[in-house]
């Protein structure tokens, strides 16, 4: 399995990394992401986190409540990633998009664990 970082993480380390990217006495401006942009994103990460966390909660998937719901976890996965993070990714600056990537990453981690389940699961 792939060890992953928690998406509260990564986007603290964003905005760490943001925030402190240029030593103070540098001559060099480089542009801040805008209040909106930063509040964009930070609801993104809030409400996939929420969503994967529910997703990794089912493994091992020991019971057929827990296969419902980890079934139930994959299409809002699915829908999360192709209605409301588009939605937002066309609310940001192109320069910001850049920013979603982990966590597109993530919900594309939880959706190919799924189907490696799947294939498993299969194979029995």
């Amino acid at each position: 399995m792939h060890e992953t970082i928690k998406p509260e993480t990564a986007f603290n380390a964003m905005l760490e990394i943001t925030e402190n990217s240029l030593p103070l006495n540098s001559s060099l401006k480089i542009p801040k992401m805008g209040s909106s942009s930063l509040e964009e994103i930070r609801i993104c990460y809030l409400n996939a986190s929420q969503i994967l966390c529910h997703f990794w909660m089912c493994f091992p998937v020991t019971n057929a409540a827990v296969e419902e719901k980890v079934n139930r976890m994959v299409e809002s996965i699915i829908k999360y990633k192709n209605t409301t993070m588009q939605e937002s990714m066309k609310k940001l600056p192109s320069k910001d998009i850049r920013f979603l990537k982990h966590l597109s990453d993530q919900l594309d981690l939880a959706l190919v664990t799924h189907d490696q389940w799947l294939a498993k699961k299969g194979k029995r």
